[in-house]
């Protein structure tokens, strides 16, 4: 055997094939694709594929950054390609490409269709009944400018910065494995209170119903709790002081 002919390419694996297998067991490339639609003219890779070894990136560098994505995938190309079974091109990870599909994940009816699936995924994949959901709603002050149409708005600040717009975030948790099964952004401007009905809702389509629904005052609310009831589960929240 003349080993003259024999090349040898290495290539540092790092964390790689852990966190891909860890993205194939919640089903990641497969949600993203049956989810939103791919242009008819898209060459290469799908969107989930390309969703995964993105989100593969992100997680391995600890960086969001677009434009460094594509020298990673040509310099980890062969560690990709033989655990994803994939024909890769550094191409298909360009910030151009990213930016695409950052707009179709932009899309608001299919990535709620999305995550509530990719919830129910995770939570066979941890073999997790849920007992207990807990909601809470926030606001976060921004350095960025108000915008009429956008998620930055002025409203009550409880970080005391009436001069700073912000956002608002919701979130809600399954117990006893601490699963984040609902994260929405909201304009800053809008009242906690009406928040928590669609939460309520987003974590009975993903659960089935049965866990018991524990919050801050605001879940007391009284469309909140007959939401609640309605749906014959139970609640569990501090009543509002009159």
């Amino acid at each position: 055997m003349d080993l003259s002919s024999i090349k040898i390419k290495s290539e540092r694996a790092d964390d790689i094939p852990l966190i891909l297998e860890r993205l194939s067991t919640m089903n990641v490339q497969p949600l993203i694709d049956n989810h939103f639609l791919t242009h008819g003219n898209q060459a290469g890779i799908s969107q989930g594929q390309v969703a995964v070894i993105w989100q593969t990136y992100i997680l391995s560098r600890s960086d969001h950054r677009m434009h460094y994505v594509e020298d990673w995938v040509r310099t980890h190309r062969h560690t990709l390609e033989a655990c994803t079974g994939q024909t890769i091109r550094p191409v298909d990870l360009s910030d151009d490409c990213l930016s695409h599909q950052l707009r179709r994940l932009s899309q608001d009816t299919r990535w709620k269709g999305f995550h509530q699936e990719s919830v129910k995924t995770r939570v066979r994949t941890y073999r997790s009944e849920p007992e207990v959901a807990r909601h809470d709603s926030t606001s976060v002050s921004s350095h960025s400018p108000v915008s009429e149409e956008g998620v930055i708005q002025t409203g009550f600040s409880k970080d005391r910065r009436p001069d700073s717009g912000q956002f608002k975030t919701v979130f809600s948790a399954l117990d006893p494995s601490g699963l984040p099964s609902v994260v929405e952004i909201v304009p800053g401007n809008r009242a906690d209170g009406p928040l928590y009905v669609p939460a309520v809702e987003s974590v009975r389509a993903v659960s089935g119903g049965g866990p018991l629904h524990a919050g801050d005052c605001k879940t007391a609310a009284i469309d909140t709790r007959a939401r609640i009831v309605d749906g014959k589960d139970d609640y569990l929240c501090l009543l509002p002081k009159i």
